[in-house]
């Protein structure tokens, strides 16, 4: 099911952007027992950006997965209309309103994972079967809404 396919995705990227922080915060230490200097004052700050980096890319992720967990498919009334946790056909790509992850790759098969306030999110958004949309210079038909 691609909810579990999503929410597996986000959690190996916490995963591994957690391993990589370990990982600098061990050089960070290891960075500490070496020489002094200009050189060592620059690798630090290097090895402190570099981990901020990661923790704020580990916090969306989280973020994202928290979003993701909000709009299980049992917390979904799947309606006619677009709405947070629909699966959406039309003639231009399938879209998953959850949250804003990007493009997935699932069963062979691309997967746009959008929020509702990205511009195909606003565009989908309360929107039935069969309704128009536009989005920029890219227009479409809806096709199905799961």
């Amino acid at each position: 099911m691609l909810y579990e396919y999503l929410l597996n995705q986000l959690l190996d990227g916490e995963r591994l952007l957690h391993e990589a922080w370990l990982s600098l915060l061990s050089d960070n230490q290891q960075e500490g027992k070496s020489s002094a200097g200009d050189k060592h004052e620059t690798g630090a700050a290097m090895l402190h950006l570099e981990m901020e980096q990661l923790g704020k890319q580990l916090e969306e992720l989280k973020r994202q997965r928290e979003e993701v967990v909000r709009w299980s498919p049992e917390n979904v009334t799947a309606g006619k209309r677009v709405v947070m946790g629909s699966l959406i056909g039309t003639t231009s790509g399938l879209y998953y309103m959850i949250t804003g992850y990007g493009r997935l790759n699932f069963h062979s098969q691309d997967v746009y994972i959008i929020g509702p306030s990205s511009p195909m999110g606003k565009a989908l958004l309360g929107k039935c079967a069969g309704d128009n949309f536009e989005w920029g210079k890219a227009c479409g038909v809806i096709s199905s809404i799961d």
